[in-house]
């Protein structure tokens, strides 16, 4: 089994190794040693973390993933109160039960069609039907904005439309119907 790390993977593990860096010594202790030198070896030097002491962390915008290692970090070795450790546990949980409830909601083919409401259709009596709706509105946009320059190739009554006549052309065009049917024919 593989593991693939992505970009904000290696971004996550940046962060968390500036914050485990820059902690007291007595939790850098309580973190196996393996551990930090996994987030010293996944780390991006190339990327810039900074941080303000003086802020939380959850003031920081740091990655949401950041955030998650720290919180299981925290929970694992450097809480020490163990009814503390059962309600940050108990937190866990219940966040993962809403998590897991939110995508059993959202993906109920059953409630996707109950919670279908009249309103989300658009009403309109004022849309001409006859002309396609992309064109409507791109008509109408260019119009309004002076920038727009409508490239499309018109064509005034008074010039005349030349087609090509070269007997090369119609011939390479035949040849090539030919050969299609004629493999369709096989």
């Amino acid at each position: 089994m593989s593991v693939v790390i992505t970009i904000d993977d290696i971004h996550a593990y940046s962060e968390v190794n500036y914050i485990i860096s820059h902690m007291n010594e007595k939790y850098i202790k309580m973190l196996p040693q393996q551990l930090v030198y996994f987030f010293e070896s996944y780390r991006d030097p190339e990327f810039s973390v900074k941080i303000n002491p003086h802020l939380p962390l959850e003031n920081q915008g740091l990655q949401r993933y950041s955030l998650e290692i720290i919180a299981i970090l925290h929970l694992k070795y450097w809480c020490e109160n163990e009814e503390r450790k059962k309600e940050l546990y108990n937190i866990m949980l219940n966040n993962e039960n809403n998590i897991v409830q939110n995508l059993k909601y959202r993906t109920n083919i059953e409630e996707l069609f109950n919670n279908f409401q009249d309103d989300e259709i658009i009403k309109s009596d004022n849309i001409d039907y006859s002309i396609p709706k992309g064109v409507q509105k791109y008509d109408s946009y260019s119009k309004e904005n002076d920038d727009i320059k409508d490239y499309t190739d018109v064509v005034e009554d008074d010039e005349e439309v030349i087609l090509p006549t070269n007997k090369e052309n119609k011939n390479w065009f035949l040849k090539l119907v030919e050969k299609i049917s004629n493999f369709f024919k096989k």
